[in-house]
């Protein structure tokens, strides 16, 4: 993908700054969860900005015990 394609299509997202609070955060959610390195940056992030995590990963994020996770949709078996 080119720079300009790249830049359409993230241009319309938000960067959010790390700050050592995150990463202090981060880290302890990761010890606490046992979540990978990018997941706990992302909880710690949706946290400190009060923004949902939408994902379909339930087995890590469980939205019945973590307020911020969002489960858009679930496929059904």
């Amino acid at each position: 993908m080119d720079r300009a394609k790249a830049e359409t299509l993230f241009g319309h997202y938000e960067c959010l700054p790390l700050t050592s609070d995150d990463a202090d955060d981060a880290a302890h959610l990761r010890r606490y969860h046992g979540w990978a390195l990018p997941d706990a940056f992302q909880a710690a992030l949706a946290r400190r900005y009060g923004l949902s995590l939408a994902t379909r990963n339930t087995e890590d994020f469980d939205p019945e015990q973590l307020s911020f996770v969002n489960v858009p949709y679930r496929l059904s078996s």
